[in-house]
């Protein structure tokens, strides 16, 4: 069973967290991912930049950032997960609203839109998808980002 649980910190912005999770869902069904708990934080700036600074040494805001299990902690799930009956922790993506807005506006579409490729983006990296080191727009990451998008959103197109 695929578990979603989201954590909203943004004090201004209000985002159906319901749709978060389907979101989450939908791209993890799309990669062959049936069992598997992924915790979603919306967050803010300040947040993302405090995160960056810690885990990656920069001392400035990020849109995003993920965290698999195994990447973080260095270690495999065991299958003792499924014998009993527990959910496999695939990661953890966090993501600043403040970012997803500015980036909105300069994409010139939806704040709904970017978010949602923001979620498939960061779920992407807690699967293990990394970037190529040019991180250009027809990257094998971005290039499945725009395919997931496309399949959930149906008439939403990679612009």
């Amino acid at each position: 069973m695929l578990k979603v649980s989201v954590t909203k910190l943004h004090p201004n912005k209000k985002i159906n967290t319901n749709w978060v999770k389907q979101v989450v869902k939908e791209t993890l069904s799309h990669e062959g991912i049936l069992d598997g708990e992924v915790s979603v934080v919306l967050g803010d700036d300040e947040l993302l930049k405090r995160l960056n600074n810690e885990y990656r040494g920069i001392d400035s805001p990020t849109d995003i950032l993920a965290f698999g299990w195994g990447q973080t902690l260095n270690v495999e799930c065991s299958p003792t997960f499924h014998i009993q009956g527990l959910t496999p922790i695939l990661g953890e993506v966090i993501i600043s609203i403040d970012a997803a807005l500015r980036q909105a506006e300069e994409y010139k579409h939806s704040f709904e839109k970017e978010l949602t490729i923001l979620l498939i983006h960061g779920v992407l990296h807690i699967l293990g998808y990394d970037h190529s080191q040019d991180n250009l727009p027809q990257e094998p990451m971005a290039i499945r980002t725009m395919e997931i998008l496309t399949l959930i959103t149906g008439n939403w197109r990679a612009t």
